[in-house]
């Protein structure tokens, strides 16, 4: 794991792990609150982070690397949607980089919004088993939105 300060881009910490371990965040987490003052953490939104920063945090922000977020929903609809309707949502997440002020987050948000509520029917399309059981058809988009 490494740690950086944001400004700088210095690393500031390194751990060697096999995995990403909530337990092991913290203890990482422990020694950096000793040695520096957080105001807030970024990271890629992974459980064990936050449950990590919680535990040593409380309550400080705790956002989403725009990058990770990115990647995460462009890896959930396909670089090259095939569907318009996911070519449409593709855009919107595209727009994510422009994310610089409230106004353009809230901008974006209205956008999605937009979207969410233009496509609701296609995002709980659904196929139903003869067994009983049932699954959302676009699962990928659903967990974009």
């Amino acid at each position: 794991m490494l740690y950086r300060h944001h400004k700088r881009k210095t690393l500031i910490h390194a751990s060697f792990v096999s995995r990403e371990r909530g337990s092991l965040i913290a203890k990482d987490l422990k020694i950096l609150k000793e040695k520096y003052r957080f105001s807030g953490i970024v990271s890629d939104g992974g459980t064990g982070i936050g449950n990590a920063v919680y535990t040593k945090f409380g309550n400080i922000p705790h956002k989403i690397c725009m990058a990770h977020l990115h990647r995460d929903i462009i890896n959930t609809i396909g670089r090259y949607p095939k569907d318009k309707r996911v070519r449409d949502l593709k855009r919107i997440a595209d727009h994510i980089w422009l994310i610089e002020s409230k106004e353009a987050l809230n901008w974006w948000r209205d956008k999605l919004q937009k979207w969410i509520d233009k496509n609701r029917e296609f995002l709980t399309e659904t196929k139903h088993l003869d067994t009983g059981g049932w699954w959302y058809i676009h699962k990928g988009v659903r967990k974009a939105v």
